[in-house]
């Protein structure tokens, strides 16, 4: 295409060149992570915070991998960076670097097939940021290690158009980086090996050099021989993926939700900052759930429509040269596509079976067959630059005009401002927390989940969550029972109904040390309770409005008090409730005693009862209604199903 180069030195300079530039625009994307590179992530969580960056980290701090996750191209360099800095710093690491290198990489490979700068410029550049990367490495940092899928096929190449012992080393180098850095990765290569291979055969190399049978022999030999070696050495490291391979295998099920939909290459990504809401509202139309980050494999209409110029060259070059492995990469790229697919579909009332129907047979330890949208992309990149070249070289106005316009939208389609970043922690609470107090312990107001698994060791302090005796924290002795478990601070996220309560109603013992728009910190200043309700039992989930907040119950409430003293104590309880329907009488018993008998109108009220005596440990304080319960839809023409009898408020102890 004209722009040949001779000389190492040259090529040099070109490599250097294409890295500043990705370089660059890593720095500036990643801008805010680098000025806290132990406090923050790259990347936006479109689809929630997840456990996965978090296990890495701390796996690179020492925690034990198992073999068959263990990938230690990746997880080893990790481990070693991790001994210089602080794990979250080398998880940084690891995610930026990939920018950079698939820049590089891929500009080598794109000119290895065109001989053009500018053409393999741009598919570097393309490829290296791409939404499908920028995507995973928000998350999946194994995922993200996309730099050395170029190299692989780079590597390919060489080896057949001119088989040097150079060169298969190179070739076991390559393939041994693709599959140590990622499963999914190695997996997506030697899928499209056998299609590669013989594509990349047949297609002309540019520089004229004929095909040989002889470097298609030696190299299918080499890659025969290396699968083999692979899996014989895995067979004795982790024999359980081969003998039992159920042990490790997906429901066939998530395939349909983890592969991509063949139009998705035509949605742009949700973190896209003018695109993404409509792009989000097109995602949950569909109900994509948790695959939506697996969906993020937009290739964009400027390098559609440039790849379409390329294919429309190729076929009318119209006295122009335009590089003949065009048709070849779109195949390659076409049959990435369609293995990226869903197992079946039903078309005309025909079932139609696609490879990873077949795939998930051989392998059904992967599922994100959306995944080999990288291949996708790289392919499609190539050639949309080859497009791009070929308009530009045309020196019409209206072809440079065209070609200026399309790189102008790809760079806007692309685009990965604003800055992409946020904290390791879940909230800028908990970075508060670990800036302004020292060694608390908190109570985070949320269900536990395996994204809270590594919580505590990064901020570096013990959290309780929400569990059966305490599911939520609107009780109105919250501060005296976190106090009585040894916490010294609540932190409520702005997601939980507690979060809009508490900022509104103050709670006796809570003192607010800390409130923005995501989450707020309450420090427990109540003293010791000298008797407390640790759990409620027969009560449905809190409901709250603006003036109160209750539970109901179906009929019968039990409240499990202790009394942590050594000698019995007396108070009585006031506690809140309201019937639901009519009056009710209510039963109060005490340790199976009967104590007293309650009237209980609809309107809540406060009601006293006791003096109680309370032996030390735990007791039983039961309510029981009467009359039976309502289904409340009876009553209030609404959906609810629930039987409800008495609503319970708050309780406040009072002394004898």
């Amino acid at each position: 295409m004209g722009e040949a180069r001779a000389g190492r030195g040259s090529r040099s300079r070109e490599v250097a060149a294409i890295s500043a530039v990705a370089l660059l625009v890593t720095l500036v994307i990643a801008a805010p992570v680098l000025r806290a590179p132990s406090e923050r992530l790259f990347g936006m969580e479109i689809v929630g915070r997840h456990h996965d960056p978090f296990t890495v980290m701390q796996q690179f701090a020492g925690a034990p991998v198992p073999p068959p996750y263990l990938q230690p191209a990746t997880d080893g360099i990790g481990r070693a960076l991790a001994h210089i800095m602080p794990p979250v710093a080398a998880y940084n690491v690891l995610v930026l670097w990939t920018f950079p290198l698939a820049a590089v990489l891929a500009y080598l490979f794109a000119y290895e097939l065109t001989r053009s700068v500018t053409t393999s410029a741009m598919a570097g550049l393309v490829f290296a940021f791409a939404p499908f990367h920028v995507a995973h490495a928000a998350y999946h940092l194994h995922v993200s290690q996309v730099q050395w899928i170029p190299l692989y096929f780079l590597a390919l190449w060489r080896c057949l158009h001119g088989m040097t012992l150079g060169r298969a080393a190179t070739l076991i180098a390559a393939l041994g980086l693709v599959v140590f850095s990622n499963y999914y990765g190695g997996f997506i290569a030697l899928t499209m090996t056998p299609v590669t291979l013989l594509l990349f055969w047949l297609a002309p190399s540019p520089d004229g050099r004929s095909r040989s049978w002889r470097d298609l022999a030696w190299t299918s030999a080499l890659l025969v021989t290396l699968c083999a070696a692979a899996l014989l050495t895995a067979h004795r490291i982790v024999p359980t993926v081969f003998e039992h391979p159920e042990t490790l295998a997906f429901p066939r099920a998530d395939l349909f939700q983890y592969s991509a939909r063949w139009w998705g290459y035509l949605v742009p990504p949700v973190a896209h900052p003018v695109l993404g809401a409509w792009s989000r509202r097109v995602w949950e139309s569909y109900g994509i759930g948790p695959g939506l980050l697996e969906q993020q494999v937009y290739l964009g209409i400027g390098v559609v429509t440039l790849a379409a110029v390329a294919l429309w060259a190729w076929v009318r070059p119209r006295g122009r040269t335009i590089p003949l492995v065009v048709p070849f990469l779109t195949a390659i790229a076409a049959m990435a596509l369609v293995c990226s697919l869903s197992p079946e579909r039903q078309i005309l009332g025909i079932r139609v079976v696609r490879p990873s129907a077949l795939l998930y047979l051989v392998a059904p330890m992967f599922r994100s067959y959306a995944r080999f949208g990288v291949v996708v992309q790289l392919m499609i990149a190539i050639v949309a630059a080859i497009g791009m070249t070929s308009l530009w070289q045309r020196r019409t106005p209206v072809a440079r005009a065209a070609a200026l316009a399309l790189v102008v939208l790809t760079a806007f389609e692309y685009t990965p401002l604003p800055w992409r970043w946020r904290d390791v922690l879940p909230t800028s609470a908990h970075r508060w927390l670990v800036r302004h107090r020292a060694a608390p312990r908190v109570f985070d107001c949320t269900n536990w989940a395996p994204a809270e698994q590594a919580t505590a060791w990064l901020a570096g302090y013990p959290f309780g969550y929400l569990h059966p005796g305490l599911p939520d924290c609107g009780e109105s002795d919250i501060a005296g029972k976190l106090r009585a478990l040894g916490f010294t601070d609540l932190l409520v996220r702005a997601e939980r109904p507690e979060f809009r309560w508490l900022s509104e109603h103050a709670r006796e013992g809570l003192r607010t040390s800390y409130l923005a728009d995501e989450a707020a910190v309450f420090e427990v200043a109540a003293a010791r309770p000298a008797v407390y309700v640790t759990s409620v039992e027969g009560l449905y989930p809190r409901e709250y409005n603006r003036e109160w907040t209750w539970r109901w119950t179906s009929g019968d409430a039990t409240l499990q008090i202790e009394n942590p003293n050594a000698a019995p104590r007396t108070p009585a309880l006031d506690v809140e409730l309201a019937s639901f329907g009519a009056e009710r009488h209510v039963v109060v018993s005490l340790n199976g005693n009967r104590v007293t008998d309650l009237v209980v109108r609809s309107s809540r009220a406060m009601y006293r009862i006791g003096p109680l005596l309370l032996l030390p440990g735990s007791n039983q304080l039961a309510l029981r209604s009467v009359e039976p319960p309502v289904v409340a839809a009876t009553l209030e023409r609404n959906n609810d199903s629930r039987p409800l009898a008495i609503a319970v408020g708050e309780w406040r102890w009072k002394r004898p």
